[in-house]
């Protein structure tokens, strides 16, 4: 009988050091609850408070350019945003940001901002000026006829301006 355990003489965890674990831990998971939250309410605002005027079009032979008017509070970097081209033929196409462009990429385009104090970011109650350049050989630049600067973080296009 020597060689049994007794179970019984084994010390398990004090109801109060448990108690205290699982509070903290209880606590731990809510501030990651609430940090999560709080990021997300504040993307999600920063979305809903983003503005922007578009006008001033005009059509070269591979290229558009027209005037963007930041109104909202938030810089934000050009990188940001793409710009969205609308054909008559039902075509969209998105063109990303590219500060040295001087042409579009085969099958494509791709779009430079002109800042007047050489930022990269759009600030508040600022004017630009926007050039898309676009593949002549894929896209007819006659078939343009709406253009709109997109955020791909929001979801959501934010002005478009019609070409006539």
């Amino acid at each position: 009988m020597k060689n049994t355990i007794n179970i019984m003489a084994k010390r398990a965890i004090s109801p109060l050091i448990a108690t205290i674990i699982l509070v903290a831990l209880t606590v731990a998971i809510g501030a990651l609850i609430v940090n999560w939250g709080r990021a997300y309410v504040s993307k999600s605002m920063s979305c809903v408070t983003l503005s922007m005027s578009l006008y001033n079009p005009t059509k070269g032979t591979n290229y558009i350019d027209f005037k963007l008017f930041y109104t909202s509070e938030n810089p934000t970097e050009f990188s940001d945003y793409t710009v969205k081209i609308y054909t008559t033929l039902g075509t969209e196409y998105l063109c990303k940001y590219n500060s040295g462009a001087t042409s579009a990429p085969a099958g494509g385009c791709v779009f430079t901002v002109t800042p007047p104090s050489g930022t990269s970011k759009f600030v508040k109650d600022t004017e630009y000026s926007v050039r898309v350049y676009v593949d002549t050989a894929t896209i007819n630049i006659g078939s343009i006829y709406k253009v709109g600067m997109y955020s791909p973080a929001c979801n959501r296009e934010i002005e478009t301006l019609t070409i006539i």
